[in-house]
């Protein structure tokens, strides 16, 4: 039955070939859209190296120093005493009238001090970034540096094309090894083979090349760089300071995903109990904002005092957007659909008059509906990996590189086959009650 289903539907594919092309149309260009940003989304956001282990990373880069101001305002009860006028201002209540603030990345101290002996967690690595303009055969370089404790390699699972990473005795003994990305190989050394004990020079200091990992695919600040180096071979002055801000980015990794929220109240909590130093004594209260992944991604877009709204503002877009796109496409197929089943409304009375049910006559329009959303689904998939590789060629996305795997394909194809239905139900049906005498 479904063989001469599937028959039946490739020729009505080639019966009516503008609407086969207008359905095809939509459908692949939709898809084509859909799939391009879960391949964003997945790429930003997804459990894929360097951060495979993203549900369970705690991510801290932003701490902010307060104070709050109010206004007092006395309301004033007056009743006549004696003759005499009497006014009472006993009664008064507070606004918030204006704030100081002053906020920033974390200094090393506030992690060292203050943060580290938190949990629960299984590693810390502290990291900060750094820019070096290198020259080599005359041409100059800009590098992203990245300093880094050992456990930075213990929490995010960088590809190792060749090599291996910097240990807690190259911290310790402040040696000078570097681990390179195999684009920063092939753009400095001319090649991102045999790179390991090859040595460049930054700022007057000449590091040995240990290590090459794949370039992060992602666009998140606490894995993008060009070089990674051990954080001991940073400059004394700042690992050395006293202030509680600074350049510094801290990731935590939770023992579990149930995990994670304890240890963000944790920080929190310990934050919030800092002593405020001397000479920040102007502010009142200190805040840390400890992320999820997800979390830092919307508050990056929206910057709400409270995380938790700005990830409430970036699903609801999400999702709306993502129904919207849908929707719209969705209906004007149903349209399509319609048009296209009342034409053959004739055919239907007569299989219905040899006997077939109506069961059988929805099952029929659904599958042909499904087959052609199916092959609009296949064009579109081809389309996107064309558009996700432009994309990457053009370096449109500087940041991201985009890719297409098989979660978000199939995720994609559920999409599809959940488009077809949709799109195929409300036409099907109707067709399938059609009365004979009505069509013939």
């Amino acid at each position: 039955m479904f063989k001469n289903y599937l028959k039946l539907a490739f020729k009505v594919l080639g019966r009516r070939k503008f609407f086969t092309f207008v359905s095809l149309f939509g459908i692949s260009f939709t898809l084509m859209v859909l799939m391009v940003i879960m391949a964003f989304l997945d790429t930003e956001l997804g459990a894929n190296a360097p951060m495979s282990e993203a549900d369970r990373m705690v991510l801290m880069d932003r701490v902010e120093f307060k104070t709050q101001f109010y206004d007092t305002i006395y309301q004033v009860d007056s009743q006549l005493v004696a003759g005499k006028m009497t006014y009472d201002t006993v009664n008064f209540e507070t606004e918030e009238a204006g704030a100081m603030v002053s906020q920033g990345s974390p200094g090393l101290k506030l992690f060292r001090d203050h943060l580290e002996a938190v949990e629960p967690y299984e590693h810390f690595a502290a990291m900060f970034r750094r820019s070096f303009d290198v020259f080599q055969d005359g041409r100059k370089y800009s590098l992203s540096a990245k300093y880094a404790d050992a456990d930075y390699w213990k929490i995010l699972d960088f590809n190792f094309l060749e090599g291996t990473p910097f240990n807690s005795n190259h911290v310790e003994s402040a040696t000078s090894v570097a681990v390179v990305t195999d684009r920063m190989a092939r753009e400095f050394f001319g090649t991102d083979e045999n790179v390991t004990g090859r040595e460049l020079t930054l700022s007057g200091r000449t590091f040995e090349v240990i290590g090459v990992v794949e370039r992060s695919r992602t666009s998140s600040v606490f894995t993008r760089a060009d070089i990674y180096l051990p954080m001991s071979t940073a400059d004394n002055q700042t690992l050395s300071s006293e202030s509680l801000q600074g350049p510094f980015r801290g990731i935590f990794l939770a023992p579990s995903v149930n995990d994670v929220k304890q240890l963000q109240d944790n920080l929190h909590f310990a934050g919030r109990n800092v002593p405020i130093p001397p000479d920040m004594d102007d502010f009142e209260n200190i805040t840390i904002k400890a992320f999820t992944v997800e979390e830092k991604y919307a508050w990056n877009l929206f910057f709400d005092d409270e995380v938790k709204k700005s990830l409430s503002k970036f699903r609801w877009i999400l999702f709306g957007t993502l129904g919207f796109f849908l929707l719209i496409p969705t209906l004007n197929l149903i349209n399509l659909n319609l048009s296209r089943m009342v034409e053959r409304s004739s055919e239907i009375s007569v299989r219905k008059a040899f006997g077939a049910d109506s069961r059988h006559i929805l099952v029929q329009f659904l599958f042909e509906n499904i087959i052609i959303t199916l092959v609009g689904g296949t064009i579109g998939f081809l389309l996107a990996l064309l558009v996700i590789y432009l994309i990457n060629q053009s370096g449109a996305l500087p940041d991201t590189i985009l890719s297409f795997n098989w979660r978000v394909f199939g995720i994609s194809l559920i999409i599809c086959l959940g488009f077809g239905f949709l799109s195929g139900l409300l036409p099907a049906y109707r067709m399938s009650r059609q009365q004979v005498a009505d069509g013939l």
